[in-house]
This record gives structure tokens, C-alpha cells and sequence, in this order.
């Protein structure tokens, strides 16, 4: 067999081979980490979205909860209402209520921190019930749990078990006008709705953070 055949029927060195190899690992180890961030950002997107749908679904209820309270008031007394709605005086609100910000709602363990003690929640399948009790840290993201009735856990029943990773702290604003009246010392009550929670993408906790301005 002549040297020209001989060389044309050479196979791959082991150096080919690995090279080869090396290339292939590269790409295909750059390939699964695009793939793990992009699910890591799709699954970070969609806990923030069930988390704003929680503080929202939260607002609205506080809303709704002092304008049933207002209007019963007025129906009672035949006019306006402007003094504080019975939602309100039965939180007993404070001016002095230390409201957590978003700064210090992950603790010195890159955790984060429990639900004060002074916070709530609006139980939204419950009359709209306020829960002080059972405010836990998220398993998941913000959310209320609610018990299940069957076996399969298919179905929840009305019975609020836990509220997780959100919370809402009631603080009045003072009024800049002096005034002898204690009711009118006070022109707003401010509703600081918190949540916070790990992702199931890992990283630091998430948090966030709403206000709802109630003018009492």
C-alpha cells in the first residue's frame, strides 16, 4: 500500500478527540446554563406575580372593609361619617406602630424575618375577617393557605389555616393642623402591605412592599 493511501485512511489522534470533546462539552454546558437561568427567571416572574396578586387582593379588601364600615355608620346616623370607621377603631391603630422596612425584612442570615407581632391579615373568603394569628413565613411565596376538605387535597374549604410571607401593618398619619378633637389629630391611615419570601430559584430573599392611604 503506497504512503499516499496510507495517510488518507489515518484515523484521529487522541488530541482530535479530545478537543472535539472539549468543544462539545463547552457548548452544551453553556446551553443548560442559558436553559437554568431562563427557568430560574420564569419561575422568580411568576411568584412575583402571585405575590402582587396577594398584596393587591389585600388593598382591595382593606378598601372595601372601611367603606362597608362608613357606609353602616352613615345609615345609623342619618350623615356623613368623617370620624374612624369601625374596621379601624377595632385594629386599634397607632401612631406609634413600627412599621418594617423593606430594608430590614431579611435578617442577619439572609432570611426572612417573622411577620410582627402588631400585624394582620384580611381572611378574603371570611367575611372578610381580620387574623392576627398564624402569620408564618412563606413555604412557597406570599400566599393565605387555606385547610383542605377531602383527602386528594384537591379542595380548600373556607377555613383559613395560615397566612404565608405577607403581612400588613396599620400606622395613622398625623395631621399638620392643630386640633383639640383626638379623632381629627389624625387625617390618614396608612396600610403598609409587606411580603417576603425564598425562591424557589434560590438567591436572596424577595420582598415586597405596597401602601394603602385610607383617609379616615
Amino acid at each position: 500500500m503506497s504512503n499516499s493511501v496510507k495517510s488518507f485512511l489515518r484515523g484521529d489522534t487522541i488530541v482530535e478527540v479530545l478537543f472535539a470533546t472539549a468543544i462539545f462539552a463547552f457548548v452544551a454546558v453553556s446551553i443548560i446554563s442559558i436553559m437554568q437561568k431562563s427557568v430560574n427567571t420564569a419561575q422568580t416572574a411568576l411568584e412575583m406575580n402571585l405575590a402582587r396578586n396577594a398584596m393587591d387582593t389585600q388593598a382591595e379588601a382593606i378598601r372595601i372593609l372601611v367603606a362597608q364600615s362608613k357606609n353602616r355608620q352613615t345609615s345609623i346616623n342619618g350623615s356623613s361619617f368623617d370620624k374612624e370607621s369601625d374596621f379601624i377603631k377595632d385594629l386599634n391603630v397607632d401612631k406609634n406602630t413600627n412599621v418594617v422596612s423593606m430594608d430590614d425584612m431579611i435578617d442577619g442570615n439572609n432570611q426572612c424575618i417573622d411577620a410582627p407581632a402588631d400585624s394582620f391579615v384580611i381572611d378574603i373568603r371570611n367575611n372578610l375577617e381580620v387574623e392576627k394569628s398564624n402569620l408564618n413565613r412563606a413555604t412557597v411565596y406570599p400566599r393565605l393557605v387555606y385547610e383542605v376538605d377531602d383527602s386528594n387535597k384537591i379542595s380548600s374549604s373556607n377555613n383559613l389555616a395560615s397566612a404565608e410571607g405577607i403581612w400588613i401593618q396599620a400606622v395613622k398619619v398625623a395631621n399638620d393642623v392643630a386640633s383639640t378633637n383626638q379623632h381629627d389629630k389624625f387625617r390618614a391611615i396608612d396600610f403598609h402591605i409587606r411580603s417576603c419570601w425564598k425562591s424557589a430559584s434560590g438567591g436572596t430573599p424577595i420582598t415586597l412592599a405596597t401602601i394603602v392611604r385610607i383617609h379616615d
